[in-house]
């Protein structure tokens, strides 16, 4: 609470916020794709690590397995009820997603 409390001071920079959380967000994404992906082609970390988009040397043909299944690029939205439809819950909304970043990134260091 005393975090959130901070966004409604007066000395608080919403716009470098929002940006950051912008970022967060989309690293958020890239970091669920790279996990997706390295499930479905089984890709090792290191193989991940060694890929260069620049090198000359051809890499191998990726063949997707027969029942490919479908990315879910969807971020989860905090929500609660009130009176004739939902509004978002900007504090449980922050937390969701600084939950799910943090997560990803300890996996992507461990």
């Amino acid at each position: 609470k005393k975090e959130i409390s901070r966004i409604n001071g007066a000395d608080f920079d919403l716009e470098k916020f929002s940006n950051l959380l912008a970022e967060a967000c989309a690293m958020v994404l890239l970091l669920r794709l790279k996990t997706f992906l390295r499930k479905v082609y089984k890709f090792s970390e290191l193989r991940c690590l060694e890929y260069s988009p620049d090198a000359k040397e051809v890499q191998k043909h990726l063949h997707p397995p027969e029942n490919m299944p479908i990315f879910n690029a969807s971020l989860e939205m905090a929500t609660t009820a009130k009176r004739g439809g939902k509004c978002h819950d900007m504090d449980a909304l922050y937390r969701l997603w600084y939950a799910q970043f943090r997560v990803l990134m300890r996996a992507e260091q461990s």
